[in-house]
């Protein structure tokens, strides 16, 4: 998402070049950031804007145009045309209907197995990252920790970390589990 700022330059089309040391350049292609920051002095070249970015917050989809794009993002053999059928059918609860009720998936006319489990695989990460990002708000914890909580315990990640935060010891370290556990109460 660009900042308000960007609409005054009209029809602009930006482009990113994003890059990360804690996320996987495949992941960082199927997600959406909110960015905080500021525009940069005027550029050298004419009708160039800097906007540099300070902080890059994972965010969800936040409309169906949104939603539609996020869906051709994460299964590459979605095309726009089932993508929108999908959204409109759907609507905001898309991502929902993919992640935990994805046989409503199979009324959609000729979407196939392969696609469902695609989609079913991008909308539930997508939702899990979310609720922890939102559950470790405020806690200094890399993406990569992140990223592997996820990919390690699924849907089942919430509740680990509510209920056994140091179950993941194993896997990113006492001091990681040690920082989130204490930042939870």
């Amino acid at each position: 998402m660009f900042p308000p700022e960007v609409r005054r330059y009209g029809g602009m089309t930006a482009e990113f070049k994003a890059t990360s040391q804690h996320i996987p350049v495949e992941l960082l292609k199927k997600i959406s950031f909110r960015l905080e920051g500021h525009w940069a002095p005027d550029s050298k070249e004419e009708n160039e804007k800097i906007f540099v970015a300070e902080k890059a917050t994972e965010i969800l989809p936040e409309t169906e145009s949104e939603v539609c794009k996020f869906l051709m993002r994460n299964c590459s053999s979605l095309g726009k045309t089932m993508a929108n059928h999908i959204v409109e059918r759907f609507g905001m609860n898309t991502l929902d209907v993919c992640a935990h009720h994805c046989k409503q998936l199979f009324d959609i006319p000729r979407i196939d197995d392969k696609v469902i489990a695609k989609l079913n695989d991008a909308c539930l990460s997508a939702l899990v990252r979310a609720d922890v990002l939102k559950l470790l708000q405020g806690v200094d914890v890399s993406p990569s920790a992140i990223n592997t909580l996820v990919e390690t315990y699924g849907n089942e990640t919430i509740h680990v970390l509510e209920n056994n935060p140091y179950k993941p010891v194993p896997i990113l370290g006492f001091a990681v589990m040690d920082q989130i556990a204490l930042a939870m109460g």
